[in-house]
């Protein structure tokens, strides 16, 4: 039975590798399973970062390998990143500037097609800013039209000939509200190229063959 006190990340590893053993007579499959989370239990602590967890889940190796390894069987090679994986990163980030809406969708669906990524990554690339950069330079476009202040100079004349120069101005955003504005349009360039970062990482680590 799997130990309530692991990572979420550990347990998901634990179900995959559970799935993946299912052809194992059931005695070598309750040992390989125990061993694992046995070394999970060990190496992860409960307060162990996210990092540190998929460090130590990387090290094992995809549970498909680790069963094969077990069963005597040909290793089946881990899902490659392959050209197909990098369009759809690509389609992601830069698909609804390229064609819009209709091109980051098109990332979308390769994504959750694609057998390189887990659950989580597939939701995390769908829902980090949707459309990848398009709303970013949207969002430019708006901010620079609408933050832009207008000035009018009116120039009266006083009496004994002098002259008094009067300047209003209007629009534009300062204080607080300017620097949340920009807050926000550096998120939104700064979050999808993390997203997509995040993407070729895991779909790298998920290629690598288990030592």
């Amino acid at each position: 039975m799997t130990s309530s006190t692991l990572h979420p990340l550990a347990e998901e590893y634990l179900a995959r590798l559970r799935n993946a053993a299912g052809r194992l007579p059931p005695d070598r499959r309750d040992d390989l399973i125990a061993e694992i989370e046995a070394h999970l239990a060990e190496s992860v602590p409960p307060d162990a970062t996210e990092a540190q967890v998929r460090t130590a889940i990387d090290r094992l190796g995809d549970p498909e390998q680790i069963v094969a390894a077990e069963a005597d069987e040909p290793a089946a090679p881990a899902h490659p990143t392959g050209r197909l994986e990098w369009v759809t990163i690509g389609a992601l980030l830069i698909g609804g500037i390229v064609l819009p809406i209709l091109g980051w969708i098109v990332g979308v669906v390769l994504l959750w097609v694609s057998r390189a990524w887990t659950l989580r990554d597939k939701v995390i690339g769908t829902l980090v800013v949707p459309f990848g950069l398009a709303p970013a330079l949207v969002y430019s476009f708006v901010m620079l039209t609408y933050s832009a202040q207008t000035c009018i100079s009116v120039t009266h004349t006083q009496l004994g000939g002098g002259q008094h120069v009067a300047t209003t101005c209007t629009g534009g955003v300062n204080g607080w509200a300017k620097l949340l504005l920009i807050v926000v349009w550096v998120a939104l360039f700064v979050l999808p190229v993390w997203t997509a970062l995040y993407l070729g990482r895991r779909a790298g680590a998920r290629s690598r063959p288990a030592d």
